[in-house]
């Protein structure tokens, strides 16, 4: 063998070597040099994954005005401030009447029904008593002694101008009349105290009487039951106003002042809402809660608000207004529980904007991060929007 063929033959497996490492080989031979396994290609890197879902929604024009979709721009408006507070629905105590039983007695008949309306003066119900019976037997006792002193009185005076009866006599006979005057007095204004100045002895009972017009809101008589005075039988309510009782945290209280506005909603009422002001504002904060006590008296002539209700109320405060970016509060929906609204990036185009909100009042929320003055949002037909997006 020839020196050139030896060089030939050593030369060839190094040429073969390179040529793979250079074009087959390369990956191999780097995982082996770094003892590394091969990356899977079927993997791709997060930072280069594509974003999951629509980010924009588009409507074609007939869609749209079908869906009902608004838009309006972002601008600047001033709102006021406002707080949210929640609490009860009360009857308000200067229109709510208890009736007592006055006497002690058991009830012959009852008048009327749970519910029922009522007129100032109407029956409700009456009460047989043998304590007024013994009553009216003794003013009826005293009126007849009363007639009979002041004929015996008559009948002194005529003699005493004859000189046949003593002064003495005579002043006896009119201090008898005082008496008995000053007894059948005193009775006169216990049968008014008990109800029964109509009453007679033949039927000693006490009819009670509706105090004030409003509704029959309690009734605990039943005919055949045994009351006592201090016993409370019916209760009668004027519903055309109401007090509604808010609960309102120490560190809002000062916030709040007499004649602030209120707005009051509730689940029951079909989403319609009633207006009030504020009639007190509590003085003593509860240790429990940390809270205090708004009163709002509320007009309520359609009966919208019903004692023991639960209520959500808006009370409008006095304080700094400031112009602030600004959207309809029906512009916002929750998207994955955050608030966003859709902005409108180009003809019928609709994008999804996770935004933040600070203050709001009773029509509006205000913005603080998400989007920028000008831009158009959505407004009216944001579920219809959502519902695309989520399709």
């Amino acid at each position: 063998m020839t020196m050139t063929q030896s060089r030939s033959r050593n030369v060839w497996p190094a040429t073969l070597a390179l040529l793979f490492a250079t074009v087959g080989g390369g990956f191999t031979m780097g995982y082996m040099v770094a003892g590394k396994k091969p990356a899977d290609p079927s993997v791709v890197p997060a930072a280069q994954s594509r974003p999951q879902g629509p980010t924009r929604v588009h409507l074609p024009p007939s869609l749209r005005e079908n869906a009902g979709v608004r838009v309006e721009p972002i601008a600047r408006q001033t709102l006021s401030p406002q707080i949210e507070l929640w609490g009860s629905v009360d009857f308000d105590p200067d229109l709510v009447a208890d009736v007592g039983g006055r006497i002690s007695g058991r009830i012959s008949q009852v008048f009327v029904r749970t519910g029922a309306e009522v007129r100032v003066g109407d029956p409700l119900l009456s009460i047989m008593s043998a304590s007024l019976g013994e009553l009216l037997a003794s003013s009826l006792s005293s009126r007849a002694q009363l007639a009979s002193a002041r004929a015996h009185l008559a009948r002194l005076a005529s003699l005493s101008d004859q000189q046949l009866v003593t002064g003495v006599e005579l002043d006896e006979a009119r201090a008898r009349v005082g008496t008995l005057n000053a007894e059948i007095r005193g009775v006169s204004q216990r049968l008014r105290a008990m109800g029964g100045q109509q009453a007679s002895a033949s039927t000693p009972s006490v009819m009670l009487r509706a105090p004030i017009a409003g509704r029959v809101v309690t009734r605990n008589a039943f005919v055949g039951q045994v009351i006592d005075p201090t016993d409370t039988v019916i209760r009668v309510a004027d519903l055309s106003r109401v007090l509604v009782a808010l609960r309102v945290f120490e560190r809002d209280v000062s916030r709040i002042a007499v004649g602030d506005r209120v707005e009051i909603h509730g689940e029951s009422m079909q989403a319609r809402t009633v207006e009030g002001v504020v009639a007190s504002v509590g003085s003593v904060i509860a240790r429990e809660t940390r809270t205090s006590t708004v009163e709002v008296r509320v007009p309520n002539p359609e009966r919208l608000l019903r004692p023991g209700q639960f209520v959500n109320a808006r009370v409008s405060v006095r304080g700094p207004q400031r112009a602030v970016l600004s959207i309809p509060r029906s512009a916002v929906i929750l998207l994955e529980g955050q608030p966003t609204v859709f902005v409108e990036v180009e003809p019928n185009w609709f994008e999804p904007r996770p935004i933040a909100t600070r203050d709001e009042d009773s029509d509006r929320f205000e913005i603080t991060r998400g989007v920028r003055e000008g831009e158009r949002v959505a407004v009216d037909g944001v579920f219809a929007l959502k519902s695309e997006l989520q399709r």
